[in-house]
């Protein structure tokens, strides 16, 4: 019982940090599509990504088709790809 008590414990302590790295996670991702010039291609990243909206939902609170939506999409991902945040982010990856 008592090693149950301590690994439950640990597993609790690990949960507790996984937790918070998720959501500074999503604030770092928020902030990283917010500092898009473009308000479109943020609006539509954060629908997507924060909101977890599918492209049509998104493109129908942006008053958009969904085709236009999915090009906006598309746009905004090569933005954000261009960003300090991202490039800086892939460089600590390699």
């Amino acid at each position: 019982l008592e090693r149950a008590i301590i690994a439950a414990d640990t597993y609790k302590g690990k949960l507790e940090q996984e937790i918070v790295t998720y959501f500074e996670t999503v604030e770092k991702v928020k902030r990283t599509i917010k500092s898009l010039d473009n308000q479109d291609y943020a609006d539509i990243l954060l629908y997507k990504y924060v909101n977890g909206y599918t492209l049509r939902r998104a493109g129908r609170m942006m008053h958009y088709s969904e085709r236009h939506a999915q090009r906006l999409h598309g746009y905004a991902l090569k933005a954000l790809n261009e960003t300090k945040e991202v490039k800086t982010w892939y460089r600590k990856r390699k």
